[in-house]
């Protein structure tokens, strides 16, 4: 999960410390650029792609965590 923390810090560009599954899309740049970018996050540390679409539309970084779950079959948390 630390990975994913410091990939969407990145991502996000904001401290890690910030990084937490109930922090607001809405409070960061969370666009196309942003999407796309933890696509590949999510295809490098987990090896699964996730859907443009079902990403774009989470509210949190618990949603993002969810939506890679759902794919996994197992927690990540």
């Amino acid at each position: 999960m630390i990975k994913l923390f410091e990939g969407l810090s990145e991502i996000f560009e904001i401290d890690i410390e910030k990084v937490t599954p109930e922090l607001s899309l809405g409070e960061v740049e969370w666009d196309s650029v942003a999407v796309i970018s933890t696509i590949a996050l999510v295809d490098e540390i987990y090896g699964i792609f996730l859907d443009g679409d079902v990403l774009a539309n989470c509210k949190n970084v618990k949603e993002i965590i969810k939506v890679i779950e759902e794919i996994l079959g197992k927690d990540v948390f």
